[in-house]
């Protein structure tokens, strides 16, 4: 640069200069261009891990708000949703569970193994028995090739197509009902 440029114009520079030196080079930006062009293998897959997901969260939440004391919410475009156990809150204090922290102990420890986020981490109080209940516990290769050998066409299919390729999933909604009839029926020692 001359040296009896004005500031300005050295600014000016430095300016021009720094995009230069900082930009992404050229062969990066070619490859970028080739990783965003259309590719019907990916879209392919999100399609199907899409409605993979909506087939086990559908079947869970629906299993769970089958269950007398939990409502559950039906999961849109997540892998979790959410169960509320509100509606026997006295029976869970009776027990000896008198927050959601302690629920998720007792889900945890009691016979039945069973795992949730506890409502207190999902920012509820923590004497909102509310839990974040996950539905990926199956092997995702098994299911998204069964899947793609032989897609379920109807509710019935996805019924048996969950039952076949998430068989902890579907124990764990009997767990479920068993750990809340020992709540229910005050049998559970906390």
């Amino acid at each position: 640069m001359p040296e009896n440029c004005s500031d300005r114009l050295k600014e000016a520079f430095k300016k021009v200069a720094a995009t230069i030196y900082t930009n992404v080079s050229t062969p990066v930006q070619y490859a970028a261009i080739r990783a965003y062009e259309p590719n019907y293998e990916i879209e392919e897959y999100f399609k199907i891990i899409r409605e993979i997901h909506r087939i086990m969260g559908t079947f869970m939440s629906n299993a769970f708000n089958g269950i007398d004391g939990t409502k559950a919410t039906m999961p849109r475009g997540s892998f979790y949703f959410f169960a509320d156990f509100n509606e026997i809150s006295e029976q869970l204090v009776n027990s000896g569970v008198k927050t959601s922290n302690e629920l998720m102990s007792s889900l945890i420890s009691h016979p039945f193994h069973i795992a949730a986020v506890t409502g207190d981490a999902c920012l509820l109080d923590p004497d909102n028995f509310g839990a974040r209940i996950a539905f990926v516990d199956y092997d995702g290769k098994a299911a998204f090739e069964d899947f793609k050998a032989n897609p379920p066409e109807n509710s019935s299919d996805e019924i048996k197509f969950v039952q076949k390729n998430a068989p902890r999933m579907v124990d764990a909604i009997g767990a479920m009902e068993n750990y809340l009839n020992f709540i229910k029926d005050g049998f559970l020692d906390v």
